[in-house]
């Protein structure tokens, strides 16, 4: 879970890269996804590991990791359709942040109490 957590932190600070780097070439749908996005993944990745005990907050990093996923697909579709053609490096690096998000969830999904509070 940590390699995970230090890669959406990775990947949340290079998508504000880029959104700072083109911000006069972006449209206002890619600026929301993108800091959606960020966002989600800031808060998923950290998070301390003994709020996953309680099930509403469990619960609420699931559909923050469902809401990143859905942000980063609508970035990759807005890739697809450029002038110029899709950049298919940012469409691999955007796939493997959706990577990151789905194994944070899943791991966040089956894990049922922190290591260090079982005893």
């Amino acid at each position: 879970m940590y390699i995970a957590r230090v890669a959406a932190v990775i990947f949340a600070i290079m998508n504000l890269v880029g959104l700072v780097w083109f911000s006069d070439a972006i449209r206002p749908s890619v600026l929301f996804f993108g800091i959606a996005a960020i966002i989600c993944a800031l808060i998923v990745s950290l998070a301390p590991r003994r709020l996953i005990n309680n099930a509403s907050i469990r619960w609420m990093l699931i559909v923050l990791c469902m809401i990143g996923i859905g942000a980063i697909f609508a970035l990759i579709a807005k890739d697809f359709q450029r002038t110029y053609g899709p950049d298919f490096g940012a469409i691999i690096m955007r796939l493997l942040f959706v990577f990151t998000f789905v194994y944070m969830g899943l791991d966040i999904y089956r894990s049922k109490c922190s290591p260090d509070e079982t005893q």
